[in-house]
């Protein structure tokens, strides 16, 4: 994977213009975009989630937006720090690297081989008490596999909005890009940390 910011200070052009305005739109509460697509192509079903369908990304350029509002609660136990004061954790296994289906998802099919730039905001919220924290880590999700990490430290009721981007090689073809995250928690009590909204963003450059 190349540096984002190196590979688009060479490349200042409309595309990368356009791949800011789509990420201010996403970040604005529309759930659904889409650049170069066929009229009527989005329906009331964009709303839910998972309901953002395959439609044809062509490259040299195009872009699709979703916003998934469904909160994904990243729940206490033994194996993330957030077992009750002197419970003995049960044998964890350390975790494995990001990867596989992911709730939050946006399908694309590129026409044609190229560069693929994914935009992600996440709102993390931490509903524990304000003298506990967890480190969260996160990863943006190419065809069930992580191609940028980020982590980010959230005390108790505290509520960040993250951005990672991924800028990726293509093959053409159908592809699923999506965002996960997982939570160390330090401090035990009621309140986990929660995921929402999360505005997922790909722009198709040449």
């Amino acid at each position: 994977m190349r540096d984002v910011s190196a590979w688009l200070g060479k490349r200042v052009s409309y595309a990368n213009v356009v791949a800011s305005i789509a990420l201010f739109v996403s970040l604005g509460g529309v759930s659904y975009a889409a650049f170069s697509l066929p009229t009527h192509s989005v329906g009331a079903r964009a709303l839910q989630q998972g309901a953002v369908g395959t439609t044809a990304l062509g490259f040299p350029l195009g872009a699709k937006l979703a916003t998934n509002f469904t909160a994904a609660d990243l729940g206490k136990g033994g194996c993330n720090g957030g077992g009750r004061p002197g419970e003995i954790p049960p044998p964890c296994p350390p975790p494995g690297p990001f990867g596989g289906p992911s709730a939050t998802h946006l399908r694309i099919d590129a026409r044609h081989p190229g560069h693929l730039l994914i935009s992600v905001i996440a709102g993390i919220e931490n509903r524990g008490a304000a003298d506990t924290h967890a480190e969260v880590s996160y990863a943006v999700i190419l065809d069930e596999r992580a191609v940028a990490h980020g982590e980010i430290t959230v005390a108790g009721t505290q509520r960040e909005q993250t951005p990672i981007q991924a800028l990726v090689h293509v093959a053409a073809g159908a592809h699923t890009v999506g965002f996960q995250a997982r939570a160390e928690y330090f401090g035990y009590g009621p309140g986990d940390v929660v995921v929402s909204p999360v505005s997922l963003a790909a722009l198709s450059l040449p």
